[in-house]
């Protein structure tokens, strides 16, 4: 083997290994990144539905006392 040979095997698998090592740093990145973004979905689908739960009680319940504080009839527990 020539010393330019050697030089461009060498040359050859320092690309080789830098771009082996990107490409793990990459999916590695990608990986926690994917993992993170789903952890977040999750306290956020939570925190919407903790909400939403929230939200329909207080309303059910305000408007079950603004019925009785009127003197009328809750409409949903009357039959046609």
């Amino acid at each position: 083997m020539t010393k330019e040979e050697i030089k461009t095997n060498a040359a050859e698998l320092a690309d080789s290994a830098w771009e082996s090592g990107f490409a793990k740093v990459v999916a590695a990145t990608t990986k926690t990144y994917k993992q993170k973004l789903a952890e977040k979905q999750k306290a956020l689908d939570k925190a919407l539905k903790a909400a939403a739960e929230a939200y329909e009680k207080g309303f059910k319940d305000g408007h079950t006392a603004a019925l009785k504080d009127a003197g009328l009839p809750n409409l949903k527990n009357v039959e046609d």
